[in-house]
């Protein structure tokens, strides 16, 4: 089976799960207008509030503040058995931060006037600011009996119900907010957001896109409805939200943010550099933004220069950053180096990351691996790999990295165990049950392979590279139309790539024209060398002779196969080489 050598050779910068930003709109009900972190971890969406502070619950110039101050002190002294008076005094007390003498201003009204809705609103907020969301649900419960209409009341108990993660108590109070008025665009946002939280990103789309069409003007919500499309992996979709979003309020460094992890994602760099340099010359501070301009210029192929970002933004963070993260950046700082070929400077980064956090991530381990293999130092990186392994026994790439490295020095057999534990468990990816099954059919055990893949088409459907593979197998084993059915269900969204085009040639071939087949497989050798991957160029020419030779013997041309064979063992791939499968089917031929 043709498999790239990514695995070996594939530099990438370690970034952290993809997260969100969504700011709370400035016009709404809540005091608590605390952003919310939306973050994509594998196939799930979590989401967080920002621990940021929220802002005071209500703000205004000083002098305004001290005349309201005064003149409702004066009111409470004339009027104190006056719950109104006593309301008012806090409300202004809250209004200035005095938040400790507002509450017991308001604590007063409302011993005198339990319904005061000034003194209970005006109450809660003040501690939903503090903190005390306990306190403040006690008081809006108190206070909806007698205001079963207020969208204030039934929003902050929907708000405090998610922040509770109680997701159907929050959803059955935005419904009847939106049962009195549906046309409030912070309610359908709300709505969003608590779907967000149950896993519903579907639904939240629907919420979203209507709050976005209530209050079209709204950058947040536009904003918050490209997030949710990215969280479905809707690029498409969350480009333009975003951009919208960034139209309606220009500069919002949130926007910007979630625009160019979009932009990235979809391999546009120049789009995110775009965006991205006008937006660090007027915020020289942001370090998010920073990184993420690194992103783009290794996605440029400008490493010198993303190299320098990420310097920038550990020299700006100095002692106030986590050794996790300064491991992180040390790792992405060596990925420069290696798409550079500046192995020594590399090595030096990747060490230093591992000793200062050794528990942090298998990622400066797997890059020091790959370093390796590219020297080819195989034993050497079979022992950094054991070694992540060890540290972090669940993760999937490091064990697919190690059974690749194993399969290189000849032991199927440790490369095949290593992957079929996670099999066998029912956990293993679609990456993995895609190496586990090739590893079967490289070593020609057929049916364990087409087990393997055939269960991972049905978890993982029209996922490329299983499709590719389960196709190739049962070619391998002449089972022609059952490969053609197969290939019939590759994604149309996904671009064919090298391996999908090269197994197509090996479909023409057993279909016996070898003029299309040999168009096929050449094909797919400029498309693995257009991408720079010049070792799979070579296994595709060096297959495709193989496939020619086995082609010629199933006809009886052992001629033919002689010089097909000859053509194959003068290609050398310095990975995954077919020679071994050449010579023994020359060995197999009879003698002249």
């Amino acid at each position: 089976m043709i498999m790239s050598s990514g695995q070996q050779s594939e530099f990438k910068p370690s970034t952290p799960d993809p997260r969100f930003g969504v700011s709370a709109p400035s016009s709404n009900p809540l005091v608590a207008s605390l952003p919310v972190i939306v973050t994509k971890v594998n196939d799930t969406v979590e989401v967080s509030w920002d621990q940021e502070s929220a802002a005071a619950p209500y703000a205004s110039a000083e002098s305004m503040l001290e005349r309201l101050s005064n003149q409702a002190k004066r009111d409470t002294l004339r009027f104190p058995g006056s719950a109104r008076a006593h309301a008012n005094f806090g409300a202004a007390l809250a209004k200035a931060d005095r938040l400790d003498e507002a509450i017991l201003e308001l604590e007063i009204a409302l011993s005198i006037e339990p319904n005061d809705y000034l003194a209970g609103v005006t109450l809660a907020r003040v501690y939903v600011h503090q903190g005390n969301f306990d306190k403040a649900k006690k008081v809006y419960e108190a206070l909806l009996p007698s205001y079963p209409k207020s969208d204030s009341i039934l929003l902050s108990l929907a708000y405090l119900a998610l922040r509770d993660s109680d997701y159907k108590t929050a959803e059955g109070y935005l419904h009847s907010a939106l049962n009195r008025r549906k046309a409030v665009g912070f309610t359908h946002f709300l709505l969003g957001i608590t779907r967000l939280k149950m896993g519903n990103v579907h639904g939240a789309i629907s919420a979203l896109k209507e709050a976005a069409r209530v209050e079209v003007h709204k950058g947040e919500f536009h904003h918050a409805l490209g997030v949710a499309y990215a969280m479905t992996g809707d690029f498409g979709r969350a480009e333009r939200a975003l951009r919208t979003a960034l139209i309606l309020a220009p500069g919002a460094e949130v926007t910007v943010h979630a625009l160019c992890n979009v932009l990235l994602t979809e391999k546009q760099p120049s789009e995110a550099l775009e965006i991205l340099r006008p937006h660090i010359e007027l915020r020289p501070t942001d370090a998010h933004g920073l990184e993420l301009l690194a992103q783009a210029y290794i996605g440029l192929g400008r490493y010198a220069q993303a190299r320098a970002k990420l310097l920038a933004v550990l020299d700006m963070a100095g002692d106030n950053i986590s050794v996790e993260e300064r491991a992180r950046f040390l790792t992405n700082i060596a990925t420069t180096f290696l798409l550079e070929g500046k192995d020594s400077s590399a090595e030096s980064n990747l060490v230093r990351a591992i000793e200062l956090a050794p528990h942090w991530s298998p990622a400066p381990y797997e890059g020091l691996a790959r370093l390796q293999a590219r020297g080819e130092q195989w034993n050497k990186a079979r022992e950094t790999l054991e070694q992540a392994r060890a540290l972090f026994h669940d993760s999937q790439s490091v064990r697919r990295f190690l059974a690749g490295v194993l399969a290189h020095l000849d032991r199927y057999d440790l490369a095949i165990a290593e992957l079929q534990t996670v099999y066998v468990e029912g956990s293993a990816e679609a990456k993995t049950c895609s190496l586990l099954g090739t590893l079967f059919e490289w070593t020609g055990d057929y049916d364990s392979a087409l087990r393997v893949l055939t269960d991972a088409n049905g978890t993982f459907p029209k996922t490329p590279e299983i499709v590719n593979n389960l196709a190739y197998t049962y070619l391998m084993i002449g089972q022609v139309e059952a490969a053609r059915i197969v290939l019939s269900s590759w994604p149309r969204s996904s671009e064919p790539q090298a391996e999908l085009i090269a197994t197509q040639g090996l479909l023409r071939l057993w279909e016996g024209d070898r003029a299309q087949a040999k168009l096929f497989y050449a094909r797919a050798e400029q498309k693995a060398a257009t991408a720079g991957d010049r070792n799979l160029a070579r296994r595709i020419r060096q297959k495709m002779y193989l496939e020619l030779a086995k082609d010629s013997v199933r006809r009886g041309d052992c001629m033919g196969a002689r010089l097909e064979i000859s053509r194959g063992l003068s290609i050398r791939p310095s990975i995954g080489s077919f020679k071994t499968k050449l010579q023994e089917l020359l060995d197999k031929l009879p003698k002249r």
